[in-house]
């Protein structure tokens, strides 16, 4: 995986288009991912980033745009997006 810009002071992405993102929101309710690049289909879940325990029931996001997915929580939080 490597460093991805981010559009944001607040969050930070790990990525690679061919098996997913890591992306830490520090603070806000939601992250903003720029997937343009693609228009693959990938599994998301919510990660606590205190716990490590996942904090919402899976979910899908598909690229071909730029991505707005708002957080289960105003605190820190981790988003995972694997291929699908």
């Amino acid at each position: 995986m490597d460093i991805i810009p981010s559009h944001s002071d607040n969050q930070y992405v790990l990525g690679n288009i061919n098996i997913g993102y890591i992306v830490y929101l520090q603070s806000g309710n939601k992250i903003s991912l720029d997937l343009t690049k693609t228009t693959k289909t990938y599994t998301a879940s919510w990660v606590n980033p205190s716990t490590g325990i996942l904090m919402k029931k899976k979910f899908h996001v598909k690229g071909g745009h730029i991505v707005s997915i708002k957080s289960p929580d105003q605190g820190g939080a981790v988003l995972w997006l694997s291929l699908k």
